[in-house]
């Protein structure tokens, strides 16, 4: 392979990649779903109130988002779409 074959090799790649990470995206989100249902089922079954149950879930919802977990790198900040306690 020559320096000059070496972008098209790359842009020969890059839909494989992107379905790889689509289709890996798509997946987690599927297991946070999955996981925040749990959650709650799980809360509300050891006692915890609906609302109480429904607000704690959300929160671990939100604390899984990729938007949450990118902004949190970068500011240092931590959650910044959690509510206030």
């Amino acid at each position: 392979m020559t320096e000059s074959d070496l972008p098209i090799a790359i842009a020969a790649r890059v839909p494989g990649f992107l379905l790889r990470l689509g289709v890996g995206f798509l997946r987690m989100q599927s297991q946070r779903k999955r996981g925040v249902r749990e959650f709650r089922r799980t809360l509300m079954e050891s006692g915890v109130p609906q609302p109480l149950a429904n607000r704690l879930a959300d929160t671990y919802h939100r604390a899984g988002s990729p938007r949450s977990l990118i902004g949190s790198f970068g500011s240092g900040t931590g959650n910044r779409d959690a509510p206030e306690p």
